[in-house]
């Protein structure tokens, strides 16, 4: 069993690998361009010299976008039977250290499947569940700790005691999981992250993540705001900045504010 969970494993990293390539194809497909175009340069050197070999035409965005979804949902699926097997595996396990070997294979095959649904997101695939239940403010935030990879360091500190609805809950899980992850990562290594969430005066909930980070330039904020504002459109920039492009799709289509 424990070869069949590796087996598994190696087929989703195949998998997350080849939708990293359909991603950054579908991120950086060069625009269009029109038919009618003038020509550049004189039409003496037109006349001069032969033709170049007409490149072939960039494949269609929907067609990558297909294939982006389609790979992660592959990638999906064999990382629930993976995460299935582990889990059989972790249940009939007495060595803790064996133990402790599996659940970090399991906290790995976690994060890979974070990936795969980030990917069916901005292929443009609605992942939410409208037939999964309310789920606490808490839960969210623990699910979108155990989805990273610092999430040691992430403390915990006042949480409204609220649910967030069925169909809006995993996205807002995997909101917080790429800000939980960008601050983990985009600060020193032995210090916290903590996360809170309090009931605003207009009702509306705030979550608030703070990381002990070097902060970043006044107009690089500016400039991240307007992305997040523009409601995740993708560009050059999303291929570097895929979590960034991750939230602002997801916080759009909830009318969340980040």
């Amino acid at each position: 069993m424990a070869s069949r969970a590796r087996e598994l494993l190696d087929r989703s990293r195949v998998l997350l690998d080849r939708s990293r390539v359909a991603a950054a194809q579908y991120l950086t497909a060069p625009p269009k361009h029109s038919a009618h175009e003038p020509p550049a340069g004189p039409a003496i050197a037109q006349l001069s010299r032969p033709e170049p070999t007409p490149a072939p035409p960039p494949a269609d965005e929907g067609v990558l976008a297909e294939i982006c979804a389609s790979v992660a949902l592959r990638d999906l699926n064999l990382l629930d039977q993976l995460l299935a097997r582990l889990e059989e595996l972790e249940a009939g396990e007495e060595d803790h250290h064996r133990l402790a070997e599996l659940y970090q294979l399991d906290h790995l095959a976690t994060r890979l499947r974070r990936n795969a649904e980030n990917l069916r997101v901005l292929a443009g695939q609605d992942t939410a569940d409208d037939a999964a239940r309310a789920t606490s403010v808490l839960d969210l935030v623990r699910a979108a700790m155990s989805s990273i990879d610092h999430y040691a360091r992430i403390t915990i500190g006042r949480v409204v005691n609220l649910g967030v609805v069925g169909f809006a809950a995993e996205d807002l899980g995997r909101v917080l999981a790429e800000l939980l992850d960008n601050a983990a990562n985009q600060s020193s290594p032995s210090s916290p992250v903590h996360v809170s969430a309090h009931l605003t005066e207009q009702g509306s909930v705030l979550v608030r993540i703070e990381d002990e980070g070097i902060g970043i330039p006044a107009d690089r904020v500016d400039g991240l705001n307007r992305r997040l504002a523009a409601g995740g459109d993708l560009d050059d920039a999303s291929a570097r900045h895929m979590g960034l492009a991750v939230v602002a799709r997801l916080a759009a289509r909830h009318d969340v504010s980040v």
